[in-house]
């Protein structure tokens, strides 16, 4: 089950500096619906257990989210700026 939380972005960081770089970050902000959301799950399908993926939306994607209730994922939620949001996920 996955479970989503929106945090700080100091609580995000900090999470953040403890994958020591063992993520992968990618920008769907300027892509084209739905690209954001095909973008985001084929990347999803390469994350392994010790990868996370570092997300830059311009939105929370609640319809993404939603479709990733059955996954085993933590999502953290910080939003940067209006319209600037990042997403991590990482496996549970």
């Amino acid at each position: 089950m996955t479970h989503q939380k929106i945090i700080s972005q100091t609580e995000f960081n900090i999470i953040l500096d403890s994958l020591n770089f063992s993520f992968k970050e990618i920008d769907v902000r300027e892509m084209e619906m739905p690209l954001p959301m095909i973008t985001i799950v084929n990347e999803l399908e390469s994350i392994s257990e010790i990868n996370a993926l570092l997300v830059n939306h311009h939105r929370i994607p609640q319809i993404l989210l939603n479709d990733l209730e059955d996954r085993n994922l933590k999502i953290f939620i910080t939003q940067i700026q209006e319209n600037y949001f990042q997403l991590l996920f990482l496996n549970s």
